[in-house]
């Protein structure tokens, strides 16, 4: 991730299935963890990196390298992608409850963390399941471009927006997740 994010923090999106986000950054997490829910942490060379520079570390671009970690036993993770007021008045576009995120946008680009590139990592476009507005959304490719590769293996898919996907608010999402 990029800090700042467009709205908030990244880990203000997440509506359920992540735990710890208040222990700090740099200090271990280990299974004990893992097997209970996805981690926000940095890849291992970030954290030596930045134990290395201390405090020089937020000079120049502002790449966190902050991502969710997660094993199969982590279970699911539920992140709300938010729309954004400004994007809604450019486009002209009349919220109610009719409206789709198609008419909005065709699609969601979602990226990997880019430290371990074996092929015992997740694949994107193969092991995650990705709902968009209450629909599963089946329109998954991996992104064939050099620049959004890193160290020659691609880490992006286009996700396309579901037919009948819906729009809905964060408490609408939190409300359906609580019952």
């Amino acid at each position: 991730t990029f800090d700042p994010v467009m709205s908030g923090r990244l880990d203000d999106h997440v509506v359920s299935g992540s735990i710890a986000e208040d222990i700090d950054l740099l200090l271990p997490k280990g299974p004990m963890f893992y097997n209970k829910a996805w981690i926000m942490d940095l890849t291992p060379s970030e954290k030596t990196k930045r134990k290395k520079l201390g405090q020089w570390n937020d000079v120049g671009f502002r790449d966190s390298k902050k991502a969710y970690f997660g094993v199969p036993a982590s279970g699911a993770i539920k992140i709300f992608t938010p729309l954004f007021e400004d994007t809604r008045a450019k486009h002209g576009f009349k919220e109610n409850k009719h409206n789709v995120p198609s008419e909005l946008l065709r699609s969601l680009v979602v990226c990997e963390e880019t430290e371990d590139r074996s092929d015992k990592v997740c694949n994107l476009e193969k092991h995650v399941r990705f709902v968009i507005g209450g629909r599963v959304a089946t329109g998954i490719r991996t992104i064939e471009e050099p620049f959004v590769s890193f160290r020659g293996k691609q880490i992006c898919v286009q996700i396309e927006i579901p037919p009948g996907a819906e729009l809905n608010t964060k408490d609408e999402v939190v409300s359906e997740d609580q019952q």
